[in-house]
């Protein structure tokens, strides 16, 4: 028995109180307003527009330029002032790929806490010391006088001195420890002082009650800071200090981003052209495409040396199989110094941080060798003119991806590059490989390659074979130069089954605190 297919439904046309069940469920949708949404609609607009005209009034005065200033004040339209405000924040977010400006929730974080720290007759951010606060964060130390008679036209007692130790904001132009000192007013605000006896380390409230005066004057030029040097500090302390150092600086210190480790290498050359070491630093990025994420500081072990950073447009990342690297270039003096690596990966949502030693010796001998250099893949430069030891990769006539740790798949080309300095061409370079026992010793495996150099650039592979055993390996590098002069380099390698892609790390989210608007 066949069965007739059911008709289509066909919407039947609403009657009248179908329509007006329709038009209830549009006012409740907010489809239409009455007359009084109408008016607060348009009140909660001219709000938003006064709002948006009034952005630079704000805190952001602190951080604006006087030409952005400028710029945002001639505008009349509520979206150009919204697309000025997002050019505005792109411009300072140090991390473009990652899944918030930085930068801008460092901001807003500091001025919610100036707001509930430094409340007085005005808001906290409108302060001095919210300023100050705003711009360089927490200092390291607090002192405290309430009963200092400052002697200022404005009366009142108190100072509150804030001392910050290593440089606020990383300002090198500022001294290792700073002090800013604030003089309480009678409505029991504390403004910015500019009195230097106040701004000085050796200041002591009691020290020079009913001494002469040429004993402060004496104990302030024994601190090798004049009162023209500490108003200069105080003026550069209210300027704006880079964002990149104020997100590494409070990364570092704060610790207040999930991290993971890195995978980096440092590798030390001397270009001739440079004076001083070529460290190359290459970290594993894994799927990270943006440079302009990873941004590196060498710290020297001398206080009063100014720290280098190297970041927006200084690396390079390079698309490679088993994940992708970056690598920037730095040439440092000899020292010893604490390196700090930061990676803002938006493909994870983490923050990838490093942190290590590393030791520039002094340029001694009469025959060197660079660091020895476990590659990827190396290829000579298609032309001389493109050898460079400025150019991300390249090592002199070289093209390098660097390896970031030791292991070597099992069938791979153990790749390696290293060069000579110094000391008289042609070069005697034997190069041997070695094995490791159970009992620790190395065993020579095989016969030594043996090069004549005249270049002082040398770049070697070896096939690995399938069946050898994995386990510890090292490459012995012996170079003799035309005077008999010699140096010795290994390379340690770990043979494996298979090699882990760089950069791989667990998936972490950012913490987020506060108005990131």
């Amino acid at each position: 028995m066949s069965r007739r297919p059911p008709e289509p439904c066909r919407p039947s046309r609403p009657g009248r109180r179908s329509v007006a069940a329709l038009l209830a469920l549009a006012f409740l949708a907010g489809g239409l307003l009455s007359p009084e949404a109408v008016a607060k609609k348009k009140d909660r607009n001219k709000k938003r527009q006064k709002a948006l005209s009034e952005w630079v009034d704000g805190p952001i005065r602190y951080i604006a330029r006087p030409e952005e200033l400028e710029q945002f004040k001639v505008l009349r339209k509520d979206d150009e002032r919204a697309l000025f405000i997002e050019r505005f924040w792109n411009r300072r977010d140090p991390s473009q790929d990652t899944l918030v400006n930085e930068y801008r929730q460092l901001f807003w974080e500091r001025v919610q806490e100036a707001n509930r720290a430094f409340h007085s007759t005005r808001p906290g951010w409108m302060t001095d010391r919210g300023r100050i606060y705003i711009l360089y964060g927490a200092p390291t130390n607090t002192q405290e006088d309430l009963f200092y008679d400052h002697d200022r036209p404005s009366g009142g007692q108190g100072v509150l001195r804030w001392v910050y130790e290593g440089r606020p904001g990383e300002r090198m132009d500022l001294d290792p420890v700073t002090v800013v000192a604030f003089e309480r007013d009678n409505s029991g605000e504390y403004r910015l002082s500019y009195d230097p006896k106040l701004n000085t380390i050796y200041w002591n409230p009691g020290a020079y009650e009913g001494a002469p005066l040429q004993d402060y004057f004496e104990d302030l030029l024994a601190s090798s800071k004049s009162e023209i040097g500490i108003m200069l500090d105080l003026g550069k302390l209210q300027e704006v200090p880079p964002q990149e150092q104020v997100l590494l600086e409070r990364i570092d210190t704060i610790q207040s981003y999930e991290t993971h480790p890195l995978e980096v290498k440092l590798q030390r050359f001397e270009p001739p052209e440079d004076d001083g070491s070529l460290v190359v630093v290459t970290v594993g990025v894994g799927q990270v495409k943006n440079a302009s994420t990873v941004l590196a500081r060498f710290t020297p072990s001398d206080a009063s040396k100014k720290p280098i950073l190297i970041g927006e447009g200084t690396f390079r990342i390079e698309e490679a199989e088993g994940g992708n690297l970056a690598q920037g270039r730095v040439v440092l003096p000899p020292d010893r110094y604490n390196v700090t690596i930061l990676l803002a990966d938006a493909a994870l949502g983490s923050t990838g941080m490093y942190r290590g030693p590393l030791l520039v010796p002094p340029a001694a001998g009469d025959l060197r060798l660079s660091d020895v250099v476990l590659a990827r893949k190396i290829d000579p430069v298609d032309y001389v003119a493109l050898a460079s030891y400025k150019e991300p990769f390249h090592l002199g006539p070289m093209k390098v991806l660097p390896a970031l740790n030791s292991k070597v798949a099992r069938g791979e080309v153990i790749d390696m590059l290293f060069e000579i300095y110094a000391g008289a061409a042609p070069y005697a370079v034997n190069i041997q490989l070695e094995g490791q026992e159970d009992d620790g010793s190395w065993t020579s495996l095989g016969a030594p390659q043996q090069l004549a150099q005249e270049e002082r650039t040398v770049a070697w592979g070896l096939p690995t074979s399938p069946r050898w055993p994995l386990g510890e390996y090292r490459i012995r590098v012996d170079v003799a130069d035309r005077d008999g002069l010699g140096q010795r380099a290994l390379l340690p390698f770990e043979l494996v089954e298979t090699r882990e892609p760089t950069g791989t790390v667990p998936s972490l989210q950012f913490v987020s605190e506060g108005d990131s608007r």
